[in-house]
This record gives structure tokens, C-alpha cells and sequence, in this order.
């Protein structure tokens, strides 16, 4: 706690006062997306200073200032599209698994020529759900792999001029020395 008493006053007035840099934080070469009121651009970014920036999109350049208005840019960056991949393949892979469980139960019917059919239902129902889990689980891994290695563009946002600065107390459990439980107590500060 005493640490903390003594480093808050010296770093809190250099994030406040932290300068705000270039008008925006994009650089030469990305690829970013401008909202100006109900207009949006796409576009590589090809020029960039301390107050504007140009934006190559469509066969046409537009060039940004400080008196544009932009109400948001996003910056693009290519994210694995495993997740996707995952749940897709999951959910495929389950509904053949229950689709064959299913057909594989009726077999059972037909077999016993329709005399065991509680035991048929049973075994046609346990079937199903078996093989719904271990092809879903078997489609889940083949799709995450296929996902894995497709590219999949993800817009993140470009803080604008305006910095906003959060707080958040943290807290966290710890053991001293002696073995003493104890509290670290901190502040989390983050520019958005």
C-alpha cells in the first residue's frame, strides 16, 4: 500500500498529460475503414502528417483532416477464423452423427422385423447421441482446422484526438512474508 501512495502521484499526471501525437494512429500501408456521418470509406492509407491523412480506395484518393468530422476509423487486421471453423464443423459433424444414429436405430427395427422395438428405440436412441458427440467432436477439430488456416478481415478502432482515460481498482490475494495472507490493492489505468 505504502509503494502505492508513493508512485500514484508521480505516474498519474504523466498519463493525463501525455501528448496526443499525429491526428490519428494509422500508418502508411493499412488498411483502414473512415466513418464520416453517413459515409464510409475503405481504403489503403498512402500519406500520413501531423494533421491529415490520405486515403486510397475505389480507384480515388480522399484526403482526411482535423475538419473532416470523422466519427470513427477502424484499422483492418486479418484474424484465423478457427472459432468459426469449430462451431461450424461442430455443428455439422453432430447432426450426422445423429442423422446416422438415427438411420442405424431403424436398421435395428427392420433386423428384428419390428418384434423389439422398445429395445430397438433404446438402442437407435444411444446411437443417435453417441455418434452425434464423437462426430461432432470429429467435425469440431476438422473444422478448427480448417479454419486455422483461412484468413478472415476483423476492423478495430483507432482511438480518435480525444484520449479518454479509465480507472479501475484492482485487488489481489497474496501471501506475505511469513507466510501471511495479504492484500495488494492497485489501479489499472487505461487509454482509450
Amino acid at each position: 500500500m505504502r509503494r502505492l501512495h508513493r508512485c500514484l502521484p508521480s505516474v498519474l499526471p504523466l498519463v493525463l498529460l501525455m501528448p496526443a501525437g499525429p491526428l490519428y494512429g494509422q500508418n502508411v500501408g493499412q488498411r483502414v475503414r473512415v466513418t464520416v456521418g453517413n459515409d464510409i470509406y475503405v481504403g489503403e492509407v498512402i500519406a500520413v502528417d501531423g494533421r491529415s491523412f490520405e486515403l486510397f480506395g475505389h480507384g480515388r484518393v480522399v484526403t482526411f483532416t482535423e475538419a473532416s468530422h470523422i466519427d470513427r476509423i477502424e484499422r483492418s487486421i486479418m484474424r484465423s477464423q478457427w472459432k468459426r471453423g469449430l462451431k461450424w464443423g461442430a455443428i455439422t459433424g453432430a447432426s450426422g452423427g445423429v442423422l446416422y444414429g438415427v438411420l442405424f436405430g431403424t436398421g435395428c427395427e427392420l433386423l428384428t422385423a419390428s418384434t423389439a422395438t422398445d429395445a430397438c428405440a433404446r438402442f437407435g436412441l444411444g446411437m443417435a447421441l453417441f455418434a452425434g458427440a464423437a462426430w461432432g467432436a470429429a467435425g469440431g477439430v476438422i473444422g478448427m482446422g480448417v479454419g486455422a488456416l483461412l484468413k478472415g478481415e476483423a476492423w478495430t478502432p483507432i482511438p480518435l484526438g480525444d484520449r479518454v482515460v479509465e480507472y479501475a481498482p484492482t485487488f489481489r490475494p497474496r501471501v506475505g512474508p511469513n507466510a501471511h495472507p495479504g492484500l495488494s490493492l492497485g489501479v489499472r489505468i487505461r487509454l482509450r
